[in-house]
């Protein structure tokens, strides 16, 4: 919904406030104190590429949540893979949108660090409105940033003199805001399940190609697989495999779940490669075109929902005989979807 311009200016003020607020208790000369009483050697520890980075959820998991252990390898590599994309430099700033719950956050947060760039963290009162993000991105001189395509789409289409790039994932774009905002600035639409370390595929969005999801990032392989996992010839659909660096290393303390998801490579000796559930065909240019799901799995904003699972848990009401989810849009947003 439009908020007025008196509310805009009011959650402004307030987030302003809270950021000083903030500084002045990081400033205070008793945390100083406390921070010179530190020892300021490195710690000691021993961390390979092998170990766990994190475990995270995999986004919209319902009923069963599945924890997809990430190592430093295989984030690392996503991370340094995108700096075509944030062409960040030390001085230049970086808007976060995602909650750190969403995977990702780790790309939002850990690119304009490591490039010695500015991290704005959107507060929640920013992140609900459109047109919050839109003054927040003009008042602050952001860069770059991430938004998901349902609010890529109401994003107020006026003039951000210094906005470099947009990233968008998780969801189709419409093809008229693919359209406008690819002759705006630069936009980037990327492909990647949470086994695959955020992201696996991607390519700059132009004239509005929304259907494209690009080519593998570095040390990914993707193949295109029939029932068999025989390759499909170019322009026929398949299901799309990932291998490479970037895989996860499974599901924590789900050892059937893993050896189902992540099968032994078929054309290597050693190596496995992630079975992603998704429909998609190569382009002749070596483009790949997303096509859909071969199951009951939808994405919504970005989270995944298994709508099989979703009726099983409104059965499990006694009042309740039988239940169909389906997955609807708006017709004046094809990018803003729902259940019903």
């Amino acid at each position: 919904p439009e908020l007025p311009k008196e509310r805009i200016d009011y959650i402004i003020r307030e987030t302003q406030a809270k950021v000083m607020i903030t500084e002045d208790f990081l400033h205070s000369p008793e945390i100083k104190n406390i921070l010179k009483q530190q020892s300021i050697e490195n710690p000691s520890f021993i961390i390979t590429s092998q170990h766990l980075a994190y475990v995270i959820f995999t986004s919209g998991s319902t009923v069963n949540p599945k924890g997809v252990m990430i190592e430093h390898c295989s984030v690392i590599n996503t991370l340094f893979s995108l700096n075509t994309v944030y062409d960040l430099r030390a001085g230049d700033k970086s808007a976060a949108f995602s909650n750190y719950a969403f995977d990702v956050s780790v790309s939002e947060f850990f690119c304009p660090l490591f490039s010695g760039a500015e991290l704005h963290l959107l507060s929640n009162d920013v992140r609900k409105y459109p047109e919050l993000i839109s003054a927040y991105i003009q008042s602050h001189k952001i860069n770059y940033l991430y938004l998901p395509p349902v609010l890529l789409s109401l994003l107020p289409k006026c003039h951000y003199e210094y906005l470099k790039g947009i990233i968008y994932a998780g969801e189709t774009c419409d093809a008229a805001t693919g359209l406008y905002w690819s002759n705006q600035c630069a936009l980037f639409n990327y492909y990647g399940p949470t086994e695959a370390s955020i992201y696996a595929i991607g390519k700059q969005v132009i004239q509005g190609d929304v259907h494209l999801i690009g080519k593998s990032l570095n040390n990914t392989t993707v193949y295109i697989l029939n029932a068999h996992l025989n390759p499909v010839p170019i322009g026929a659909v398949g299901e799309l495999y990932i291998g490479g660096i970037g895989l996860a290393r499974g599901y924590l303390n789900a050892p059937k779940l893993t050896a189902e998801k992540f099968i032994r490579h078929p054309f290597q000796k050693r190596g496995y490669l992630y079975k992603t559930g998704d429909l998609a065909k190569y382009l002749p240019d070596g483009n790949i075109e997303y096509i859909g799901r071969n199951d009951f799995q939808v994405k919504i904003r970005g989270y995944r929902l298994e709508l099989a699972e979703i009726e099983n848990h409104l059965l499990s009401y006694p009042e309740i005989t039988q239940a169909v989810v389906l997955l609807h849009s708006h017709q004046a947003n094809s990018a803003s979807h729902y259940l019903a």
